[in-house]
């Protein structure tokens, strides 16, 4: 097999799309371009800034002509979207007056110049702490090559080879036009060096449910084509070479998850409910507008969370009303039931990519409803688009990281104008659209009650509240252990929550990651959750999960899990306690 020796070997990377696969390697060369330095003399600037504007005219002419060509096929729509953001990126400002102002200033050729303005810009974004924004650093890369490419020579877009059904495509990256093109081709994989969960790759392959792993570096390296590989998209592993132990493993995991998909498959058109009865709703979260046939695909019954803030990232123009419109019709169209649109979460690291505010401390800043209330000028096209919206089917909204009535009061009056506004247009606007609140912060917990008066639901974001409620900062790695939503603060606030919701008659929906976690699932319901959003592919587990267990089987099980010592020791009893009522959930 290609010549190994030594045995398998085994990669470790991001779980970007899930299923379980064998098949042979095909290696797809991307490399960067060679970029030459040669100084200039002071003569010679208008003739590097005329081949670095030809240079980006023929990238913008490539990027048209891919979205034509994937626009109309399967995963094209996707990819059409993506490849618009990349048109942005090519025609953004500051990346072409840093370029520029180099060449001047510096004497140096347009290649050089923008090699290393895209280095720069590539290590501002690595430095970011959101993952989505951070991501967005591979974008910028993507664009950068393809100009360089030009510069180089190259005018007209490289075709992909044709590969064989059933092939494991292995990459430094893949662009969206790549990941769409090779859906056509009954590909089996894709496992790539760079990229995370919401790099385009990964919400690209699970769009077209074809197995990924990513931001395994130097994977496209240390394989060949040729090579056999095991690729794990459920658990983010790539085997090189499997050996007779592996291939035995590998088959039998292929047939659970044959008898597991049949068995989820019974429970799709059904509701979400325990063995009792009881019955639960589970909810989609959703980040792009894209991922919006994902819910009803799912077995979801709508949209629990929808983050609109991710259409206002990596671009230098803030979408405007009618854009917003667009995108959030997308989603409320696709959707089996009600919308949730969750109002700008901006702020800290999540800004627009030029935006001059910046903050020492984030987390604690000037985000979310802070940010909207203190930005009317952002806030009122977004809310004035969500009531356009409202008249096209069951939408809500929600508001972020609420802690006081006083911002809830003040986002109704600016409601009301809106609506006021809109009426006096000539819009059709319905009468009312409910309006949630995200429980975030332990004070908000603290005055539920309070705020449960003035809600029509509310939506309990568990990360930021396990970050708050804990001291830790969640995207501290050396501090992850800690974070523990089982803590038994984090479930007297959340019992807390409850309460006051089932007391003023509202909806209570959980939206944080832990209601993906099978095993979290009897202590949630144990503090009184009845409503559940989550990542759509967690879904069908869920259901299953839920269909095996009663009420109070939950409640004694969380009730002994909550006797041990620690956290850690707690999750370790409803793991083992969830792993006998449904052993194939944690397989």
């Amino acid at each position: 097999m290609a010549g190994r020796t030594g045995g398998p070997r085994i990669f470790f990377g991001i779980p970007a799309s899930q299923g379980l696969v064998m098949g042979p390697v095909y290696a797809l060369d991307r490399g960067e371009v060679t970029t030459p330095r040669y100084h200039i003399e002071p003569e010679e600037v208008p003739l590097q800034l005329h081949r670095f504007a030809r240079a980006r005219g023929k990238a913008q002419q490539q990027l048209d002509v891919l979205r034509r060509r994937t626009e109309a096929t399967e995963g094209g729509s996707e990819a059409a979207v993506i490849l618009d953001a990349h048109t942005l990126i090519c025609q953004d400002p500051d990346l072409i007056g840093r370029t520029e102002d180099a060449v001047r200033t510096r004497l140096v050729n347009a290649e050089w110049a923008l090699r290393d303005e895209l280095e720069e810009l590539k290590a501002a974004f690595a430095a970011l702490e959101d993952a989505y924004f951070r991501e967005r650093g591979n974008d910028l890369d993507q664009v950068g090559q393809r100009i360089l490419r030009v510069l180089a020579g190259h005018d007209t877009e490289e075709p992909l080879p044709h590969f064989p059904k059933g092939a494991v495509i292995v990459a430094r990256d893949l662009t969206p036009a790549d990941t769409a093109r090779l859906a056509h081709m009954q590909i089996a994989a894709f496992v790539t060096d760079v990229g995370g969960r919401t790099s385009h790759t990964a919400i690209l392959a699970r769009s077209l449910e074809i197995p990924a792993v990513v931001g395994i570096t130097g994977i496209s390296t240390a394989l060949e084509t040729g090579d056999t590989v095991i690729v794990d998209g459920d658990r983010g592993v790539v085997i090189l070479e499997p050996e007779e132990a592996a291939l035995v493993d590998f088959q039998r995991r292929s047939e659970q998850r044959a008898a597991r998909e049949a068995a989820l498959a019974v429970l799709h058109g059904q509701p979400g409910r325990l063995r009792d009865r009881t019955p639960i709703h589970l909810l989609a979260n959703l980040e792009l507008p894209q991922e919006a046939h994902l819910p009803a695909r799912s077995g979801a019954e709508g949209v629990g969370l929808f983050r609109t803030e991710f259409l206002f990232l990596n671009r230098d123009v803030l979408p405007d009303e009618e854009e917003q419109v667009r995108e959030y019709t997308r989603v409320v169209v696709a959707s089996p039931g009600p919308v949730v649109l969750r109002t700008l979460d901006l702020g800290g690291d999540k800004l627009p990519v030029h935006h001059p505010y910046r903050e020492p401390n984030p987390a604690l800043g000037l985000r979310a409803i802070r940010y909207c209330l203190a930005h009317p000028e952002v806030f009122r096209p977004q809310i004035r688009a969500v009531l356009r919206v409202a008249s096209k089917g069951d939408v809500r909204l929600l508001l972020p990281m609420i802690s006081s009535v006083e911002e809830v009061r003040r986002t109704r009056a600016m409601i009301h104008e809106c609506r006021d506004q809109l009426l006096a247009e000539g819009h059709r606007v319905p009468d009312r659209v409910p309006l949630g609140l995200m429980i975030e912060t332990p004070a908000a917990c603290l005055i539920a009650d309070r705020l449960a008066a003035e809600a029509d639901f509310f939506s309990v974001g568990t990360n930021d509240l396990v970050q708050y409620t804990l001291a830790i900062d969640r995207s501290n790695e050396q501090l992850s252990h800690l974070a523990q939503p089982l803590h038994p603060g984090v479930l007297a606030l959340l019992r807390m929550v409850t309460s006051a919701a089932r007391t003023a008659g509202i909806e209570c929906c959980l939206c944080g990651e832990a209601a993906a976690e099978v095993y979290y699932i009897p202590a949630l319901l144990a503090v009184g959750f009845r409503c559940f959003s989550m990542n759509p592919l967690a879904i069908p587990s869920v259901k299953q999960a839920l269909s095996r267990l009663t009420l109070d089987e939950a409640e004694a099980l969380t009730r002994r899990a909550l006797e041990e010592p620690t956290p850690s020791q707690s999750r370790a009893h409803l793991i083992e306690g969830i792993r006998q009522i449904l052993p194939e959930a944690l397989e």
